[in-house]
């Protein structure tokens, strides 16, 4: 009997530490996976986007009008389907060198949206990722500085600049950009002024 009690307890033990062993392997292994936030409604006060997240858009949704939204590096936007990103008030993406912002789409549900800064709109584009997208960036009216992009397969445009309906003259600084397999690599328009754009590598 006591041979027995013995077995059985070492058997226990055994069994517990398996457990225990695979419980933390579970934790350990789920804690290095970022869950994804669902943006399905407009960003309508000051926001934040930190760093390592993933931000899934399935929605149309737009940064409403004296709203700041900040996208810092090392983030993932998802778009879930032909959605965009609009910008009525303010947007900074803020990606660095070794850590850029990725925009890209759920490869399953074909090209994603974009990125459109609409009239009016202020913020910059700084160190990101955008691919498989319909419009990659798109401005509408508005000065937004754009600097070390790498665009890829966006269906009809990579950048779309459009200046209507004011007299305005209109400087374009653009650097470090690449942008390769696009419909379109760069559209500029003014209908009402000068439009001189300056490329830098």
């Amino acid at each position: 009997d006591n041979g027995i009690s013995k077995n059985t307890a070492k058997r226990a033990a055994l069994y517990i530490g398996i457990l225990a062993f695979a419980l933390v392997l579970l934790l350990f292994l789920g804690a290095g996976q970022a869950s994804a936030d669902e943006v399905t409604s407009d960003i309508t006060v000051d926001t934040t986007w930190t760093s390592g997240g993933v931000y899934n858009i399935s929605a149309d949704v737009t940064v409403v009008d004296g709203v700041t939204l900040e996208i810092q590096n090392n983030v993932t936007v998802m778009f879930n389907g032909t959605y965009y990103l609009l910008v009525e008030g303010t947007m900074y993406v803020n990606g660095t060198a070794d850590q850029p912002v990725v925009f890209t789409n759920n490869a399953s549900l074909g090209y994603g949206g974009g990125i459109e800064y609409a009239d009016g709109s202020s913020g910059s584009i700084s160190y990101a990722d955008i691919s498989h997208v319909l419009y990659a960036v798109n401005i509408k009216n508005a000065t937004i500085p754009c600097s070390n992009l790498l665009i890829d397969d966006a269906l009809n445009y990579a950048l779309y600049f459009d200046f209507f309906n004011v007299q305005q003259d209109v400087v374009l600084s653009l650097m470090d950009i690449t942008i390769t397999n696009s419909g379109t690599a760069l559209y500029a328009n003014n209908d009402n002024g000068t439009l001189d754009i300056n490329l830098v590598r």
